[in-house]
């Protein structure tokens, strides 16, 4: 609004200043009065462009503010979405890595099953063959 005053009161000083200049004239009356109502009709239509011209830029100025506050809140989102979506890949790995070492862990759980059945049977095919009895009686081949 300071800035209006400032206009307001440069518009009134020009308007002075043209008067003077105009009635020290050394014009015609009738020469003088038309170009100073030339003149007015001017500067009226300069004021009022200068107004429309300013409430244009203020409306822009609003829309800039609201622009740029809306920018720097998706700026914000990207940024805590992207931290999230970090963290997220880091767990990704970290559940990739855990599986990783469980199927590594059943894997020689699985070997640890399959050798203990391997020396099961040796040793019940011994036994079997030890009392006498054939071990395709049992259904045990080796």
């Amino acid at each position: 609004m300071l800035q209006l005053s400032k206009k307001s009161d440069h518009h009134r000083a020009f308007s002075k200043k043209l008067l003077a200049l105009f009635e020290s004239s050394p014009l015609a009356q009738e020469t003088r009065d038309e170009a100073f109502q030339a003149v007015l009709a001017d500067n009226e239509r300069l004021t009022e462009e200068n107004s429309r011209l300013q409430r244009e830029t203020n409306r822009a100025q609003q829309k800039y503010s609201k622009s740029s506050l809306k920018l720097k809140e998706c700026e914000d989102q990207i940024t805590m979405l992207t931290t999230r979506n970090e963290e997220l890949e880091r767990e990704l790995e970290e559940a990739k890595f855990d599986l990783d070492k469980a199927q590594r862990q059943a894997n020689k759980l699985d070997y640890k099953l399959y050798t203990l059945a391997k020396v099961g049977n040796f040793f019940t095919s011994i036994y079997n063959y030890s009392i006498g009895i054939e071990p395709t009686e049992v259904g045990i081949v080796s």
